[in-house]
């Protein structure tokens, strides 16, 4: 991603997190020398440029991990940030769909979110292979779930989490203004737009944003977060008009607040599900759907 679109495209991710994504980015902005080593260690950030999505399979179980910031393709930000991108989770997930020694499907995520482009993409893909039936998909987080993350996670047929500290939901958009007048004037620079209707310049960064700017770029996100929570609620989770509502206003929900909520389906180790979605010829599946039913019995 170019540094502009990091920041003022719309995003579908927690608020903490893309602030931290903008503060480097402004800081590289601004010409100013950045501290790679200092936000290695204030920040965690990964560092590396060979991020593939390697899928692995186990007891007949595809597991692909979805971690970090999400992005429609590899950039800076993710060289940075440790994120994986849609393209390479799709391009995992057609390959486990392929694959006659795969039964089912683990999304194993980990992600504050990222981009709105893509996420829709990987979503409807996703849920489409679940219409389908063809295999099991089952969504998994011991971490966090949330906004981009939750939009994919949520095409999956069920969704676990490994316990009360797992944080889900951050349903919602965020877009950004930003006015560099003042940076301008301090500059020199003085811009004339030439623009050939009155949407080009709207919501331009090199003036302060009018009433009408104000209202354009709130129709955008308004619409944006529409379509999310039309597939990620409603379609995918089946949810009535009331959940939805309450559960779309952006923030976010630990543990059985989540199951509560309707955002998530009970909690789980990654080890029961590998075992009871597995291969259902598997002396592991079988034993685990045993066990799930004495289970249930004795509830």
């Amino acid at each position: 991603m170019k540094i502009l679109d990091i920041l003022t495209s719309p995003w579908s991710i927690k608020p903490e997190k893309l602030h931290e994504i903008r503060g480097v980015y402004e800081t590289h902005l601004r010409g100013e020398k950045i501290d790679w080593k200092g936000m290695t260690a204030q920040f965690g950030l990964m560092m590396s440029g060979d991020h593939e999505n390697d899928m692995e399979i186990e007891n007949g179980m595809a597991i692909i991990s979805i971690e970090g910031v999400i992005s429609k393709r590899q950039s800076l930000m993710s060289w940075l940030f440790g994120g994986y991108a849609t393209e390479e989770i799709g391009q995992s997930f057609d390959a486990a769909m392929e694959n006659n020694e795969v039964y089912s499907i683990l999304l194993d995520i980990d992600s504050p979110g990222g981009t709105v482009d893509g996420a829709e993409e990987l979503c409807n893909k996703i849920y489409n292979a679940r219409v389908q039936g063809q295999k099991r998909i089952i969504a998994y987080s011991d971490g966090e779930m949330c906004s981009s993350a939750y939009w994919i996670g949520s095409s999956a047929d069920r969704i676990f989490i490994s316990g009360e500290t797992v944080e889900a939901g951050s349903i919602g958009i965020l877009g950004t203004h930003i006015d560099q007048s003042e940076l301008d004037k301090a500059e020199g620079l003085k811009w004339t737009e030439i623009a050939s209707g009155p949407y080009k310049r709207i919501a331009s960064g090199h003036t302060s944003l009018s009433k009408d700017g104000a209202a354009y770029l709130q129709a955008k996100v308004d619409y944006l977060a529409g379509i999310f929570t039309e597939q990620a609620l409603f379609r995918n989770r089946k949810m009535t008009e009331g959940q939805a509502v309450e559960v779309s206003k952006g923030g976010t929900y630990f543990g059985q607040q989540s199951i509560e909520s309707g955002l998530v389906d009970g909690v789980s180790t990654k080890t029961a599900i590998i075992e009871l979605y597995g291969n259902p010829n598997s002396p592991r599946t079988i034993r685990a759907m045993v066990e799930a039913q004495v289970n249930r019995t004795k509830r």
